[in-house]
């Protein structure tokens, strides 16, 4: 749980990452990543995906402020970069690299 609200509902729970103040995300198995965005529940982050097709947003958090704080996201590549830019106009920079295995680039029948 993030700001108050639900990110997946399961009895494990999830790994968030916090990234909020930018750097590089090595580790990844099959499946969603948990990133949280925002230093804080107060002010919350926009965030820009590089390249916008390397990535699905299964889900978000917000902060008081309507915009993110956590994410949730499918990766559908191995190497893409987040942007997280704040309401005062400052940038971190996320570089994603994950091991190709951690990427499900088709469905499975």
């Amino acid at each position: 749980m993030i700001c108050g609200q639900t990110l997946r509902n399961s009895a494990a729970g999830a790994v968030v990452e916090d990234v909020s103040k930018g750097g590089t995300v090595t580790w990844g198995s099959l499946g969603d990543l948990f990133l949280k965005v925002s230093a804080d529940c107060r002010t919350g982050v926009t965030v820009a995906y590089q390249p916008a097709a390397a990535v699905d947003v299964v889900k978000d958090a917000t902060a008081a402020d309507g915009k993110v704080a956590a994410v949730v996201i499918k990766p559908r590549s191995a190497d893409f970069t987040l942007t997280l830019t704040r309401a005062d106009g400052r940038a971190a920079i996320v570089q994603v690299r994950l091991p190709p295995d951690a990427v499900r680039t088709s469905v499975p029948n």
